[in-house]
C-alpha cells in the first residue's frame, strides 16, 4: 500500500513560505487542501501524520485564530476562508492514520542527519526544523520496503526530488527495528517528495504500487496511474476520464499469483505493462474476442469475452477480460492450453475513482 506520510511543517500555521512571497504561502495552503482532498475519496492509500502532531507543532498549531491572523498578515484574507481552511486542517489531523495506529516502525529521534541535496535554508519556524529531518529520517528508513513510502512534502520546488538521508536513529517505537536490528543503528536511504498527486501519474511508479499491491483496489490504483502515464505520453493534456473504464473481477488477484504473474514475480512487470496499455486506449495492445465461432458471454450480463497476449513462448500466458456495456473487467490470467475465463463475483469486482484528482 502507498504511505504518504505529512511533514508535520506542512500542517504549522505560519508554514515554512512565511515572509518570503505571497505565492509560496498559498502554495502551501494549497497542497494542504489538496491532501485533504486525497484523504477524502476514499483511496486505496494512507496519509500519515506524526503520532504526537500536535505536541509537535505546538503553538503553531492550526486553530481557527492563528490561521485568520496568518491569512491577514499575508494579504490572503480575501483569498481563503478562514472556516473552510480551518475544517481542511482539522480533518487532516483527525483522519489521518498514525504510526502507532498502524503498527509500523517510527522513528523517534535521529541524530547525525544529513541530506543530499541538503535542506533549504532558512527554513521557518526554526525549530520545525529537527521535526522535518526526523520525518525525513522516518520515511527514508521505510525506503525499499514492499510498501512505498513518500513525504508529502512542506517545501516548494521539491516536487519529485529524491533526498538521499543518512542519520543515526536513536528512539523509535520498536526495538529491535524489524529490518535494520538493535537501536541504536545508522542508515542511508532514499526519502521521495510529493507535493501533488498528479505527481504519481507515472508509469515506473506505478507498476511499483502494482508490484507492492495487495488488494484488487491497489491493483485498479496502479494500472490507472500507469495507464494514463501512457496515454499523455501520446495525449499531454489526457486526464481520468480519457481512460477506458475498468474495473478488478473477483478472481484477478489469486490468478496472477498462481501464473507468476503478481507481486515480484517472474511476468509480473510485462502483465502490468498489457493492463496499462489496454486501459490506456492509445491502440498499443491487441485484444481480440475469446471463443469460436462465437465469441464466449457470460450469462449474467451478456458480456463479451476478450483475450490478450501476455506472453508467446512457454508459458503461454493470456489476460483475459470481460467487455460489458460500460466498462473492461480484468477478470483473470489463464494458460493458452488450458483457457478459462472466470466470471467472478458480481458485488466483488473493484476499482477506484481518481476523477477528482486527475
Amino acid at each position: 500500500m502507498l504511505h504518504i506520510y505529512l511533514d508535520t511543517a506542512l500542517l504549522s500555521v505560519p508554514n515554512y513560505a512565511y515572509g518570503i512571497g505571497l505565492n509560496n504561502v498559498q502554495e502551501l495552503i494549497d497542497r494542504v487542501t489538496h491532501f485533504s482532498i486525497i484523504l477524502s475519496e476514499d483511496l486505496p492509500l494512507r496519509i500519515i501524520v506524526a503520532d504526537d502532531v500536535e505536541g509537535a507543532l505546538a503553538v503553531d498549531y492550526p486553530t481557527h485564530d492563528n490561521i485568520q491572523e496568518f491569512l491577514e498578515a499575508e494579504g490572503l484574507a480575501h483569498v481563503y476562508s478562514t472556516n473552510d481552511l480551518f475544517q481542511e486542517y482539522l480533518s487532516l489531523l483527525d483522519r489521518s492514520a498514525r504510526p502507532q495506529d498502524i503498527g509500523c516502525f517510527e522513528v523517534y529521534s535521529a541524530s547525525s542527519f544529513v541530506s543530499a541535496p541538503p535542506l533549504p535554508a532558512g527554513l521557518g519556524p526554526a525549530r520545525l526544523l529537527s521535526e522535518t529531518k526526523r520525518v525525513f529520517s522516518a520515511v527514508a528508513v521505510h525506503s525499499g520496503e514492499p510498501n512505498t513510502w513518500l513525504l508529502g512534502s512542506s517545501m516548494n520546488g521539491t516536487a519529485g526530488t529524491t533526498f538521499d538521508i543518512a542519520a543515526v536513529v536513536e528512539s523509535a517505537s520498536h526495538d529491535p527495528s524489524p529490518r535494520d536490528g538493535p537501536l541504536t543503528f545508522s542508515f542511508n536511504r532514499p526519502a521521495k517528495l510529493v507535493e501533488n498527486f498528479l505527481e504519481l501519474v507515472n508509469h515506473s511508479f506505478a507498476n511499483e504500487l502494482w508490484r507492492s499491491a495487495q488488494t484488487a483496489e491497489e491493483l485498479h490504483l496502479a494500472i490507472s496511474l500507469g495507464a494514463l502515464a501512457l496515454r499523455r505520453s501520446r495525449f499531454p493534456g489526457a486526464n481520468w476520464n480519457s481512460l477506458r473504464p475498468f474495473s478488478i473481477g473477483s478472481e484477478f488477484m489469486a490468478s496472477l499469483r498462481e501464473h507468476d504473474c503478481g507481486g515480484t514475480q517472474n511476468y509480473s512487470n510485462t502483465t502490468f505493462d498489457l493492463c496499462a496499455r489496454i486501459i490506456a486506449n492509445i491502440g498499443a495492445a491487441k485484444v481480440s474476442a475469446m471463443g469460436r465461432p462465437q465469441q464466449d458471454r457470460r450469462t449474467r450480463d451478456h458480456a463479451g469475452a476478450l483475450r490478450s497476449h501476455i506472453t508467446t513462448g512457454n508459458p503461454a500466458l493470456r489476460l483475459l477480460l470481460w467487455e460489458t456495456e460500460t466498462h473492461l473487467e480484468l477478470a483473470n490470467v489463464g494458460v493458452k492450453k488450458a483457457l478459462y475465463i472466470e466470471p467472478g463475483q458480481q458485488s466483488p469486482t473493484a476499482s477506484v475513482d481518481l476523477s477528482a484528482l486527475l
